[in-house]
């Protein structure tokens, strides 16, 4: 027996290091696939010494894991912070973790339990004394790169024994996790690095249910939250439910047990896959930026349904997380925003019918230093009480795709936020139908609608199309002294006013270069239905562009000739159809204008869609 449980530990150790180096060999490929804006150098560097260290459970010891990364758009720099420490250590590990001969099993309220519950026939009746028997992996020492010196080096712990739980309704049980200050009840509380997983990875049938507060309000003092995570612990195929949290009026209540109703894990060192977050609630702490999240706050999560959650104050459905490929749907918060997502990150996911009483209806960032980073995701139906039906503000969209929003104010789609390479379409608000401040570059803003600006409100742009917006006064984009478009297109915009294509509000001086703004509408009467200026010391400055009519004082490098596009495309306002935007050989301004392609990918804008 000895010798059979020194052979399973070796190949355990064994295919422990063959798939973190394979993992991190595939994680590597397919991300430069995924997002061609990324550039990884080694992540993981994993050696094995061959020999049981004295005091260890495991054969297998960790050397370091040195990574860095280069994120580039354009061969240009982007400057955030990448908060996935060691995403393919982790899953690694995960994948490895069936041939440890410690694992734990349990079968709810199975009547012959056994310590050290390491059978299906001796399994613990519910997760949390399976947890409290699972022994820990060996420390993890993360050490910073020089480009990216904020990941100071800093240790925790490897996933080390794996849970394995039968299917069920797990409603019982529980405890504190220990943390500092903290008194909320845990139905499972992971307080080490183990893997805490489904048998089948089955999360429709195995469901970690906690309790509403029996005072007649969602949160309150017997309210019990479905998961908490440590460090380097991993939850694996299961649907969390029914989880709630403290509130204010509980003393001594710390921030950590006031969010995360579904899950709360410390840090993105801890991940989540494969699950279901459904029907939970947070209250919040308002002194704390990063505490909310009705469904989870904190960790990484993968391939998750977030859905249906609510946050007393911000975060309806995660706050502080970093998801990839999840549907984050159906959550709400209160007046601090976030309908869906407040802060971390999103990579390939799904963010709709989320609303929120305040701002960010979708995603919001706390701050410009703490902003929701957004990558190749849809953003769509969306609604917010107050500013950025979409996202925003303090949001970072990238590759992404804004539609059909709506804000009771300002940016119908986005807020206070950066959109790059991204489609905004559809969307609706008072001011800013499309987007209401921040920056846009390398995007298409086409069919959204405002009492005032159709299409954007005081932005700058640079290299967007602006095409079939409409809105009360101007159609296509609101511009603010000390705005500038450059190598923009505006046209087959609409107003009620008297101009359909860009205004400049209020005394000073906006900037349109090398653009084109023609064929925009405004009402009959109009002189400037491509441009206005709202009072007479308003001075909008064009430079190398093409529009009509001329100004007085234009410089030379300016035309009100025809721009002469392969096609001007039909239509007005949200009625129009889009054309073939490439100028035509003999056109009076080749320089000036949008060089993207609208109908290509991202954005993929077809006639009637």
């Amino acid at each position: 027996m000895k010798e059979e449980s020194v052979r399973k530990r070796e190949t355990g150790s064994r295919l422990r290091a063959e798939a973190a180096t394979g993992f991190a060999q595939v994680f590597n490929e397919s991300w430069r696939r995924k997002f061609s804006f990324f550039h990884f150098t080694p992540i993981i560097e994993w050696r094995t010494n061959g020999i049981r260290p004295p005091g260890r459970k495991s054969f297998v010891s960790l050397g370091v894991i040195n990574y860095s990364v280069s994120p580039c758009l354009r061969g240009k720099s982007v400057s955030y912070k990448f908060k996935v420490l060691c995403l393919a250590f982790c899953l690694s590990l995960a994948l490895a973790s069936a041939v440890n001969a410690g694992d734990k099993y349990v079968v709810k309220n199975n009547p012959g339990a056994a310590a050290p519950y390491e059978s299906w026939a001796t399994a613990a009746g519910d997760i949390q004394t399976a947890v409290d028997a699972a022994a820990e992996g060996e420390p993890v020492w993360v050490r910073s790169s020089a480009r990216w010196p904020f990941l100071a080096q800093r240790s925790y712990r490897s996933p080390g024994e794996t849970v394995w739980v039968r299917a069920g309704v797990y409603d019982s049980g529980g405890k504190s996790d220990g943390f500092w200050r903290s008194k909320l009840t845990n139905r499972v509380a992971i307080t080490k690095a183990i893997i805490v997983r489904s048998e089948n990875n089955d999360p429709v049938k195995t469901i970690i249910k906690g309790v509403w507060s029996s005072d007649s309000r969602t949160n309150g003092p017997d309210a019990v939250r479905c998961v908490s995570m440590a460090d380097g612990s991993a939850l694996i195929g299961f649907t969390l439910t029914g989880g709630a949290t403290l509130t204010t009026n509980e003393e001594y209540a710390s921030s950590a047990d006031r969010s995360g109703g579904g899950v709360y894990a410390r840090s993105s060192l801890a991940s989540i896959s494969n699950c279901i977050i459904t029907g939970n609630s947070a209250f919040g702490d308002p002194r704390n930026s990063a505490r909310g999240g009705g469904g989870a706050c904190g960790g990484k999560y993968f391939n998750c349904v977030i859905t249906n959650n609510s946050a007393a104050l911000r975060g309806g459905g995660t706050d502080h997380a970093i998801l990839f490929n999840c549907v984050i749907a159906g959550n709400s918060s209160g007046w601090g925003g976030g309908g869906g997502v407040h802060g971390g990150g999103l990579y390939g996911c799904l963010v709709s019918n989320n609303a929120t009483a305040g701002s960010g209806g979708g995603v919001m960032g706390w701050s410009p230093a703490d902003p929701c980073e957004v990558f190749d995701s849809v953003v769509a139906a969306n609604r917010a009480g107050i500013d950025a039906g979409g996202a925003g503000p303090h949001a970072k969209l990238f590759r992404c795709r804004v539609v059909s929003n709506i804000a009771s104010n300002n940016g119908g789609g986005a807020y206070g936020s950066e959109v790059t390479e991204s489609l905004v379409a559809g969307n609706k608000a008072n001011n800013g139908g499309g987007i209401s401040g921040g920056m846009v570059s390398g995007c298409v803003v086409a069919g959204n609608v405002a009492a005032m600006a159709g299409g954007a409100a005081r932005i700058s742009a640079l290299n967007s199309f602006f095409f079939g917006n409409e809105g009360g006064y101007p159609g296509a984009i609101y511009l603010a002294p000390g705005n500038a478009l450059k190598g923009c297109t505006v046209t087959g915009n609409k107003s009620a006013g008297g101009c359909g294509g860009v205004m400049l509000e209020g005394a000073g001086t906006a900037r349109v270069d090398n653009c084109i703004v023609y064929f925009n509408l405004a009402r009959a009467d109009s002189k400037t239905p491509n441009w206005a200026a709202s009072v007479s010391n308003a001075c909008l400055v064009f430079s190398g562009s093409c529009t009509c009519p001329a100004r007085e004082g234009w410089g030379a490098g300016n035309t009100t000739n025809d721009p002469k596009f392969v096609a001007n495309g039909s239509g007005y306002g949200t009625s129009h159809m889009p054309g073939d935007y490439k100028l035509q050989t003999d056109s009076p301004c080749p320089q000036a204008g949008c060089k993207l392609d609208p109908k290509a990918p991202p954005f993929a804008l077809q006639p009637g869609n």
